[in-house]
């Protein structure tokens, strides 16, 4: 054999172990995306779906405990500035109806929704701007999805987050 020159099994060795390694790492790239998929499935969605709803008005626009249809906390149509006093009637329906509270967001899921600014939880009516159930390791949370939006309260930037959760207690 001249200088420069290879065998050609030596180049159809090479050529199975590179094809090989490729289908493995190809493998394994699907197979994690299909399992982030069937995770986030249904989660993502809903979740990008409740955070816009909540940036409405809601139906009817000023709706309050009694005669909710639909849960949206913005002050007017297409404002990105929440109304406090739809928080506080948010935080008071899903303490009284949690269950009730998911069908208004349009979501089956477990859900904690949160306004907050870079000093902790903004006040709504005399608490916390919080609502629903934190995920916590009681629930035994086994996938949970974070939705965070940036909104307007009293003037200021704030930060709405919505969770929505699995409860894996069974």
């Amino acid at each position: 054999m001249g200088r420069g020159q290879f065998f050609s099994y030596d180049a159809i060795i090479a050529t199975v172990v590179f094809l090989i390694a490729a289908m493995l790492v190809l493998n394994y790239w699907w197979s994690s995306l299909s399992s982030m998929s069937a995770q986030y499935g249904s989660l993502m969605p809903e979740a990008v779906s409740v955070s816009s709803s909540l940036l409405t008005q809601g139906s009817p626009a000023n709706w309050d405990a009694t005669n909710a249809k639909r849960i949206g906390l913005a002050k007017g149509a297409n404002s990105p500035e929440i109304d406090q006093m739809k928080f506080a009637s948010l935080r008071a329906l899903a303490s009284s109806d949690y269950e009730g509270t998911k069908g208004l967001l349009g979501t089956r899921h477990q859900f904690f929704i949160s306004l907050s600014d870079s000093a902790g939880p903004l006040a709504c009516g005399g608490s916390d701007c919080i609502a629903g159930e934190y995920p916590s390791a009681i629930y035994n949370p086994m996938d949970q999805v974070t939705i965070e939006r940036i909104v307007l309260y009293e003037g200021k930037s704030a930060k709405l987050s919505i969770i929505l959760w699995e409860n894996y207690t069974s």
